[in-house]
């Protein structure tokens, strides 16, 4: 059964969802304002893998903007909400991971070419089990395809071909890591396929990033809307007030991302730094 609102809480998920709104405004044209400040061919660094995060978190704010009229009509949409903050939550970890290999033991980035080759594996691992399993669906439909399976095989060990070791496997992170300076991969681990959201979290603890912990909370949080168990549906109509905080919080963490992320590109915007933090502290009060 739906939780239903106090005359207090109504009124506190109504003005929850006001300073929401108005954030997400402000947080949307900031970010086209600052991201139309970049050119591919001039950004260095691999710092333009950053602002791909950062024109992901620019998507998601607008899919949320849209949904907010929704969500006050009928909070069990929390349910896309949530999800969609699973997914920022997500990139804001994997944007910090991708910063603390900007170290000063590896001026040439080999570490954080070798991390982005190693997200780059995880994509292509996942594009290879679609091609595969694609074709086994089409074919038993006796779908016509103008490829057989073996050219399409053909086509992605062109494309995968530095992440693919001698006999046309993946390489380990242990192969793709090999390059990298011993001080910079300090307590990384080469076990499992794939890098997880914890390990990342952990790296990124362990490189003074501890302003961040509420991130993996929260993503830990949002993926119980992402998975089925038998507390779901309880999870879903119960009060919003906590997904309204939550939701102050995940945006919180992501400016401070962004931030980092305009530092690390360069960012030729003087203020960029102080519209932040004003939006930030604009949120910050209604929340407090």
């Amino acid at each position: 059964m739906t939780s239903t609102l106090t005359i207090e809480d109504q009124e506190k998920f109504r003005n929850d969802i006001s300073a929401l709104k108005s954030t997400l405004i402000e947080v949307l044209e900031f970010s086209k304002d600052n991201l139309i400040m970049f050119d591919a061919t001039t950004v260095e660094n691999y710092a333009w893998y950053l602002l791909d995060i950062f024109a992901r978190f620019r998507l998601n704010i607008e899919g949320l903007l849209n949904l907010m009229d929704s969500f006050y009509e009928d909070f069990r949409l929390k349910v896309c909400v949530n999800l969609i903050l699973r997914a920022i939550c997500s990139d804001i970890l994997t944007a910090l991971y991708l910063a603390t290999f900007y170290d000063k033991e590896d001026p040439e980035l080999v570490g954080l070419k070798n991390e982005l080759d190693l997200l780059h594996s995880e994509f292509l691992k996942s594009i290879k089990q679609t091609i595969e399993e694609e074709h086994i669906f089409l074919d038993f439909f006796k779908t016509n395809q103008e490829t057989t399976l073996e050219e399409k095989k053909e086509w992605f060990n062109k494309v995968a071909t530095e992440l693919l070791d001698e006999n046309g496997k993946f390489k380990t992170k242990k192969k793709i890591r090999e390059t990298t300076n011993p001080k910079i991969k300090l307590g990384l681990t080469d076990s499992g396929s794939f890098l997880t959201e914890i390990e990342k979290f952990n790296r990124i603890k362990d490189k003074g990033y501890g302003q961040f912990g509420f991130v993996f909370i929260g993503f830990k949080y949002y993926s119980q809307f992402q998975h089925f168990s038998q507390a779901s549906k309880s999870l879903i109509e119960n009060n919003p007030l906590r997904d309204t905080f939550f939701m102050s919080l995940t945006l919180d963490n992501m400016l401070m991302t962004v931030d980092i992320i305009l530092q690390i590109a360069r960012t030729p915007k003087k203020n960029s730094q102080k519209e932040i933090k004003t939006i930030r502290e604009k949120l910050a009060k209604h929340f407090a």
